[in-house]
């Protein structure tokens, strides 16, 4: 057993080769796709996290709905394609979110006046809104965001500084971590860990000075720096769903990482709250 201390050093490895590959994909993503295609790979993989997350919800012997939610996790990153590149100019994207929220709590609730009983009706309706916003709702943002005249910049800018943080935050955590952040979320993040990831953060904005020279470098330092701390907070907030599901991963599709779910996490909170100081603030 001389080589088990090794073990979560090994992990960090391979974890942070995974994430490695996972930037290099996504970054040619971003720039080779076109905008259909490019939001055809988000819907898929919104409908991968979603599975998984209604799958770890019905271990929990939460009797979700399941195909309403699905269709409706579906319908997000696709009419916000459709409205944000003005193929279907109906509606202002504003008004498009709202429509949709509002529909889909709608349908849900009709979706549970069909079935023969109301047992667990608060539990059921909660948590297939949930997941339906948790993950399609927030991760169709990066749409929202590759659709700009710098989108392309842009999500590179969120890519490198997001991930960067979550992959550098558990790098230098398993290395060199000795304080706990919140050991009973999840008891492998360190303090360490945390402030070395938006270190990482501050150096993939600084590296993107080149694709937005409009823009100051202590503004997208500092930015970078915030998109760093809500990164490794939006796996943080994964990490609560799996701990109350009782699951070390979402899944067990991409080596090293674990499930889509694992792999999105530090997107879904950052990227709505970048798209929002981008158009408020930079007004790009």
């Amino acid at each position: 057993m001389a080589g088990t201390p090794c073990l979560p050093k090994l992990k960090a490895s391979k974890k942070a080769f995974s994430g490695t590959v996972w930037i290099f994909a996504s970054a040619a993503i971003i720039y080779w796709f076109p905008l259909w295609l490019f939001s055809s790979v988000i819907t898929a993989l919104i409908c991968v996290a979603l599975f998984e997350l209604f799958t770890l919800a019905k271990d929990r012997e939460i009797p979700i709905h399941i195909w309403t939610g699905m269709i409706y996790g579906v319908s997000i990153p696709v009419a916000t394609f459709l409205v944000a590149s003005r193929i279907v100019p109906i509606v202002s994207l504003v008004e498009l979110d709202g429509l949709l929220l509002v529909t889909i709590f709608l349908s849900l609730f009709v979706a549970q006046a069909t079935r023969r009983e109301n047992a667990r009706a608060l539990a059921i309706i909660s948590v297939t809104f949930m997941a339906v916003f948790y993950i399609s709702w927030l991760f169709s943002f990066l749409i929202k965001l590759r659709v700009l005249e710098q989108g392309r910049h842009l999500a590179a800018f969120l890519l490198l500084t997001a991930k960067g943080s979550d992959i550098g935050g558990y790098l230098i955590g398993s290395y060199f971590g000795s304080h706990r952040l919140i050991p009973r979320i999840s008891p492998n993040k360190s303090v360490e860990g945390f402030w070395g990831g938006i270190a990482v953060s501050i150096f993939g904005a600084y590296l993107c000075h080149f694709l937005l020279p409009a823009i100051s470098l202590w503004q997208l330092l500092a930015v970078g720096a915030v998109l760093g701390g809500i990164a490794q907070f939006g796996d943080l907030a994964e990490s609560i769903i799996k701990r109350d599901c009782q699951v070390k991963d979402s899944g067990a599709l991409i080596p090293g990482i674990g499930g889509v779910m694992d792999l999105i996490d530090s997107l879904l909170l950052s990227a709505p709250i970048f798209y929002y100081w981008v158009i408020w603030f930079w007004k790009l």
